[in-house]
């Protein structure tokens, strides 16, 4: 995926950003950047229709432990992410339990605000469903204000 984006931002004239493959759950940087793309493992059920075999590979327990993984990973990015600095959330299903919960939980957790969230609609004419949200870490002021109140 690293390969295939670096060649669609060049394809599109675009500066590449730092791009790396780490585990999520522990990055390994120094210093936190200001955008956070998080493409998370998940159970991948948007992609039925060109995997099909997902519905015969995935059990309740593969459900569950993609969970705790994606809060992991979670915790983990929202830690880093600096006062002002927004988080990409991606995956490729309708889970529930992997997309809003999962960036509710953030957001109460961390001070984050759900700035855009989007979610492929189950009628769609597509055959791949996703999920995406955009969420941004308050500023150190607004949080300490929310905490009198």
């Amino acid at each position: 995926r690293l390969f295939g984006f670096k060649k669609e931002l060049a394809r599109l004239k675009l500066p590449a950003p730092l791009l790396f493959r780490a585990d999520a759950s522990m990055p390994p940087l120094q210093h936190a950047p200001k955008t956070i793309l998080a493409d998370v493992p998940c159970s991948g059920l948007g992609t039925l229709a060109r995997r099909p075999d997902i519905k015969y590979h995935r059990s309740f327990e593969d459900f569950a432990q993609l969970s705790q993984l994606q809060q992991r990973i979670a915790n983990a990015l929202a830690r880093m992410l600096k006062p002002c600095g927004k988080l990409a959330w991606l995956t490729c299903t309708l889970n529930p339990n992997e997309n809003e919960l999962q960036t509710r939980a953030m957001s109460t957790a961390y001070g984050l605000e759900l700035e855009y969230e989007f979610t492929t609609s189950p009628g769609s004419s597509g055959s791949e469903f996703f999920y995406a949200a955009l969420l941004q870490k308050k500023a150190e002021k607004l949080l300490r204000t929310s905490r009198m109140l």
